[in-house]
């Protein structure tokens, strides 16, 4: 069996730091414009395995409805680390095809904790799992405030 390592995309294509991110009003997130606790950030990543349906190779995803775009099998968990040792729950609200975009990039939209355990936190790292998959995706963060 193939296994998943969803790799989640970097602004400096490094893999690693600031995440591509959006916040949930559609602007880039970066420390000038963090995203809220408890709001809903997009991420973009690839690596996340056989879908289904199944992907075909060098096709756009369709635009809708979401049911018929391409998920990963198996499932996903989210596990959030925070810059200063805390975290809270984030929750993955939506993993799979970015809509209208080649097959095998992912859209990742991930609601924030609502709080964290540290109140000066100012970055989140997402790690994704897909499937069985014990790979924790590469580290990239995004930029928060309470």
């Amino acid at each position: 069996m193939i296994e998943a390592a969803l790799q989640l995309y970097s602004l400096d294509v490094s893999g690693n730091g600031q995440a591509v991110a959006l916040n949930q009003d559609g602007s880039l997130n970066s420390p000038a414009n963090p995203a809220r606790l408890g709001s809903i950030v997009a991420l973009w990543g690839t690596g996340a395995g056989i879908t289904t349906p199944l992907g075909e190779d060098g096709a756009l995803a369709p635009l809708g409805p979401l049911e018929a775009l391409p998920r990963p099998i198996g499932g996903a968990r989210l596990s959030l680390l925070a810059d200063e040792g805390g975290a809270g729950n984030g929750e993955i609200l939506y993993l799979g095809a970015a809509p209208g975009q080649v097959n095998g990039l992912i859209q990742v939209n991930i609601r924030l904790p609502d709080s964290n355990n540290s109140p000066n936190t100012t970055r989140l790292s997402p790690s994704i799992f897909v499937g069985r998959s014990g790979e924790v995706s590469n580290v990239v963060w995004i930029a928060v405030r309470p």
